[in-house]
């Protein structure tokens, strides 16, 4: 029996679950102007490793108050969720006034703080 064809979730509906989340799990905190969207061979330039880009499922660019996240996961909503939690969580974290250690790029006690959270609120309940 074939499987029936993935369906690609689009900006319009990631843009959606981005408002909800926001609304849902952090008080709209994050600021509704944040552009989210997908984005071709998502990465940029390795901080450590100056003239290399650095492929990555999602990020958070303070520069552009911008979340971005693979385009290839448009056929992968579940994780394309979880990937958005993910840089909520440094958005967040960034308009409370935390940016964490640069060695450990944001992913510090108070990320991982956040990440439990939101798992205790039932943010993942679905997804994982």
């Amino acid at each position: 029996m074939k499987k029936p064809a993935r369906k690609a979730i689009d900006e319009k509906r990631l843009r959606k679950m981005f408002m909800f989340l926001n609304s849902r799990f952090f008080e709209n905190r994050i600021p509704g102007s944040l552009r989210v969207e997908f984005m071709k061979n998502c990465g940029h330039e390795d901080e450590e490793k100056k003239g290399t880009f650095q492929t990555i499922d999602a990020f958070f660019d303070k520069t552009r108050d911008a979340i971005f996240i693979e385009e290839k996961l448009k056929f992968f909503p579940d994780y394309a969720t979880i990937c958005l939690l993910h840089e909520m969580v440094h958005v967040d974290l960034r308009f409370q006034g935390y940016e964490g250690w640069p060695i450990d790029k944001g992913h510090g006690t108070c990320f991982h703080g956040e990440i439990v959270r939101l798992i205790k609120a039932g943010a993942y309940d679905g997804l994982l």
